[in-house]
């Protein structure tokens, strides 16, 4: 008659082979034939119900048990890792807590429940329980240790994390690569380059290669803080072992210095070496030499792209078009877009925003509208961009109250706040139109939201009052600006001498002028043409 130890055997390589079935029908055996299962036996199931990512299941089971003592640390740990892998992390802890109350402690089970927290969002009460496991004498491994510092690095907590890999190293662990490009990530986000370096040095000193993800978050940081020179050195001194990862990284700092000749140099260099560019290299050198209206040679690159065998993708696409939207070649910018939609590629937010602002650029309004027709029609959901450019259309064609409507529908329909650019736009639009009433309706209701008024839409209402001759409210306003803690500019107090001036009020504009030297507003040449014009009208 077989016994326990045989059975587990059997049961084991059944789970291994993928036979669960035909394993559960030796665990009814077992029970018929009076066999009381193991601590092993419960372990195998637990592991092989888990590994099925069947953890109702395991833990129904889990809960059959009784008494609770035939369950050893290692069935309580495999079920705390099924949970947690699963995102029951509530469910896990209360499963961890109930072992560690039975002065069991495993550094695999505290090392899961961390690590779990830490990947929902959860950094503090992860990093309470690692210093509760250090409390409770449950000694970290490398491991744990990894999943703190990378954990720690990914929210942004890098002084603990700095603690921790200070006493990863007091207890004699040795730190591993990803432990290190983990702090290396987090102190370039952080702009700690010196800092960053420094464990850069450490790395190689300690005999490891640093990785492909290594070097880019390091670069990437370089560029972003302004030290492209100094990555460039670096991308050269890497040679052929240098990734597209990391060129593309580089390529788009030179881009935001407008050093496209060096960005471009660069490149030439990195492909002689053998480096094979990808379609995030190529997409940023077409934007520099977009950016710097190089429209022939960006079409080139495109190009040159296309041939090496590299598939355009959205940004590729998005970003040409953006540049001819900015350009007001619309023709080509649409031309794009049917290219893009023949390649199977469908357009985005990003796409479609840049379409309708390049329309109202071009003073389209109704193609504009047309756009977002389009992109409703396409199921893509509009931004709060989309509404903003979409009420500066609607209110270019005249269509004041449709403008207001979207206001109302982007936070009810859509649940996007509008943002001080949405309010400002409308009430701009509804001055131009001569709406004042309904303009001093949409200033308060912005207020009344918790947008805070900055100077160009309190510009906006005060040339709408002075618009609709309520000179005397204009004039309030720009006077209670100051209270609101807004300094007027120039642009402010042109709006109400330009009013007035058109009306051949040449006193009370010459009464604001001298009242936005005396705030230290140097008037431009605007306020000066308006002023001349004003004079001419009073002495005709």
């Amino acid at each position: 008659m077989l016994d326990v130890a045989s059975y587990n055997i059997v049961i084991r390589g059944l789970c291994l082979a993928g036979r669960f079935s035909r394993a559960y029908e030796l665990l009814k055996e077992m029970e018929a034939l009076g066999i009381k299962k193991s601590q092993v036996t419960h372990g195998i199931i637990l592991k092989a119900l888990c590994e099925r990512k069947e953890v109702d299941q395991a833990l129904s089971y889990f809960h059959s048990v009784s008494p609770r003592s035939d369950l050893d640390v290692v069935s309580y740990t495999t079920l705390i890792m099924g949970l947690a892998d699963s995102g029951r992390i509530d469910v896990a802890c209360e499963l961890f807590e109930e072992m560690s109350s039975s002065g069991s402690q495993c550094v695999v089970a505290y090392t899961a429940i961390i690590n779990a927290l830490f990947k929902a969002h959860r950094p503090d009460q992860a990093i309470a329980c690692f210093e509760r496991m250090v409390a409770r004498k449950c000694d970290p491994d490398l491991r744990t240790f990894t999943v703190v510092i990378t954990g720690l690095c990914k929210a942004g907590k890098l002084n603990r994390a700095c603690e921790v890999f200070q006493e990863m190293n007091r207890k004699g662990w040795k730190p591993d690569i990803i432990v290190y490009t983990s702090l290396v990530d987090g102190l370039s986000k952080a702009s700690m380059m010196d800092e960053a370096r420094k464990l850069l040095q450490e790395i190689v000193s300690r005999g490891m290669k640093p990785t492909e993800v290594t070097y880019t978050s390091f670069i990437s940081g370089l560029c972003k803080n302004g030290r492209v020179e100094e990555a460039g050195k670096l991308v050269r001194e890497m040679g052929k072992m240098c990734a597209a990862e990391v060129l593309h990284c580089i390529f788009g700092g030179y881009v935001l210095e407008g050093k496209i000749e060096e960005a471009l140099t660069l490149k030439d260099e990195m492909v002689k070496k053998g480096v094979t560019l990808d379609v995030r290299c190529y997409t940023n050198l077409i934007h520099g030499l977009f950016y710097v209206r190089r429209n022939d040679e960006a079409q080139e690159m495109f190009e040159a792209m296309v041939r090496q065998g590299c598939v355009p993708d959205t940004r590729t696409y998005g970003m040409i078009v953006s540049h001819f939207c900015k350009q007001g070649k619309m023709q080509a910018a649409c031309k794009v877009v049917e290219i893009m939609d023949a390649a199977g590629l469908e357009a985005n937010c990003h796409v479609y925003n840049s379409l309708m602002d390049g329309f109202l650029g071009v003073n389209r309004a109704r193609e504009a509208i047309n756009v977002y027709s389009t992109m409703l029609r396409k199921m893509v959901k509009p931004s709060i961009v989309t509404y903003n450019i979409l009420m500066l259309g609607l209110c270019k064609l005249g269509q004041t109250a449709d403008a207001r409507l979207v206001l109302r529908e982007m936070r009810e329909r859509d649940g996007i706040v509008p943002t001080i650019v949405s309010y400002r736009t409308l009430i701009h639009g509804l001055g131009k139109a001569g709406r004042a009433d309904e303009a001093i309706d949409v200033f308060t209701e912005m207020v009344d939201n918790g947008v805070v008024p900055d100077c160009p839409s309190c510009t906006s209402l005060i040339q709408a009052l002075a618009m609709a001759d309520r000179m005397d409210e204009a004039t309030q306003l720009l006077r209670d600006m100051p209270r609101m803690g807004i300094t007027p500019d120039a642009l402010a107090y042109n709006a109400l001498v330009k009013v007035l001036c058109g009306g051949a009020k040449v006193g009370p504009a010459w009464d604001v002028l001298v009242e936005m030297m005396d705030n230290s507003c140097v008037p431009d040449g605007s306020t000066f043409r308006a002023m001349k014009l004003g004079f001419k009208a009073d002495t005709a």
